[in-house]
């Protein structure tokens, strides 16, 4: 996807909210290593595909984590960035 400085902008924001909701929010141990390289915004911010890096006998407990937090992670997103649309996350393992 061609980005422009405004969506470029954008993927940051939501990847450094994210990286803080994770890092400092949430309490899953399961969510204590995982790191995030980076984020893609749909130009209509309707969706972000979020990128995360686990250890690999880690993958599935953290997949369901961030299944299970998903919702609650939105919430925050919304209220710290202030956009007028919260996008929906996606969670995909960066491999």
């Amino acid at each position: 996807m061609k980005q422009n400085p405004s969506l470029r902008k954008a993927n940051e924001e939501a990847r450094e909210c994210i990286a803080q909701i994770v890092l400092f929010d949430l309490s899953d141990p399961r969510l204590s290593m995982v790191t995030i390289p980076s984020c893609e915004v749909t130009p209509d911010k309707s969706i972000c595909n979020v990128f995360y890096v686990a250890d690999a006998d880690k993958r599935d407990g953290v997949a369901s984590a961030f299944e299970k937090a998903g919702g609650h992670i939105r919430s925050l997103m919304a209220q710290k960035l202030g956009w007028r649309i919260t996008p929906e996350l996606r969670f995909i393992l960066d491999a």
